[in-house]
């Protein structure tokens, strides 16, 4: 009998321990999808500040935009990854088409003897305006530590980037 109990409360003991790391691992993924969540944010405000600085001047320093969308494409895509490989089962969490969409972007395809077409410069402009109707831009209050909200965000970004790609 004393084997018995001894035996049960170990398994219990096992049991518990097994729980709390599962609870405690659970939650640490959590935070890294939100730290990840959140440093997408703060790039797609970087972009648009950087286009409305450009807008604000005339665009006299075109290369600003074209580095800092480079940038931001390169720490946004590594987020996905991140967020992509901390995501139960083999389902993705978000679509991140938007990342595809700022691809088209790239310097090549608006430049002109160095400076942005007129059609560049319209696709940018628009692009601001679409991030700062989703909530993405200098002066707008972001909701951090929220991967809901960010999904939801994220979503009607998708959306209305694949719009402005087809037109």
């Amino acid at each position: 009998m004393n084997i018995k109990k001894l035996i049960l409360i170990i398994s219990f003991a096992l049991n518990m321990t097994l729980i709390f790391l599962s609870f405690f691992f659970y939650n640490k993924m959590n935070e890294a999808k939100e730290s990840a969540a959140n440093e997408i944010q703060l790039q797609f405000i970087a972009i648009e500040t950087a286009i409305g600085n450009q807008m604000q001047t005339a665009w006299t320093e075109v290369e600003d935009v074209d580095k800092q969308l480079q940038h931001s494409l390169m720490t946004i895509s590594r987020s996905v990854e991140l967020i992509d490989e901390l995501s139960i089962g083999s389902k993705k969490e978000f679509e991140s088409s938007f990342i595809n969409v700022l691809k088209t972007y790239k310097r090549n395809n608006f430049f002109d003897n160095n400076h942005f077409t007129s059609q560049g410069i319209a696709y940018f402009e628009k692009l601001r305006s679409i991030l700062r109707e989703e909530g993405f831009g200098k002066g707008i209050a972001i909701t951090m530590n929220d991967y809901k909200v960010f999904i939801t965000k994220i979503d009607a970004l998708n959306t209305k980037l694949s719009d402005l790609y087809e037109e």
